[in-house]
């Protein structure tokens, strides 16, 4: 929420480098929010944990889609500059570090699955 915050209030009027308006985003996050609600309060307690697991998911699925835009540039240039050398690392050490424990400690796939593809 504070990342989001933060971007939202420094991203320039009509940024053009974003998927849809600054708009489409608060919308898009309000209406995920009101599912989980929803699935949480309307659904019994293990289809609920279903529902929100394979919804957090997916979100987090597209946010490790992120970084792709960048190659497209990073292939052009044939530069690393558009990367973040230590985001990039974060990522890697903290999908690995959540895979081991959902694969070992949980067996949970809803936390190793998605961390296994971020990794």
């Amino acid at each position: 929420a504070i990342y989001f915050a933060t971007y939202v209030r420094y991203c320039p009027p009509g940024a053009t480098h974003l998927p849809g308006t600054v708009t489409n985003h608060y919308l898009g996050a309000a209406a995920f929010l009101c599912a989980v609600a929803a699935a949480s309060l309307g659904l019994p307690e293990d289809q609920a944990a279903t529902v929100v697991g394979l919804m957090g998911n997916v979100i987090v699925l597209v946010m490790f889609g992120g970084p792709l835009a960048a190659m497209k540039q990073v292939i052009q240039t044939k530069s690393t500059a558009a990367l973040a050398l230590p985001v990039a690392i974060a990522t890697v050490v903290n999908c690995s570090l959540w895979t081991t424990y959902g694969a070992t400690v949980t067996g949970d796939p809803y936390i190793w699955f998605p961390n296994g593809i971020g990794a």
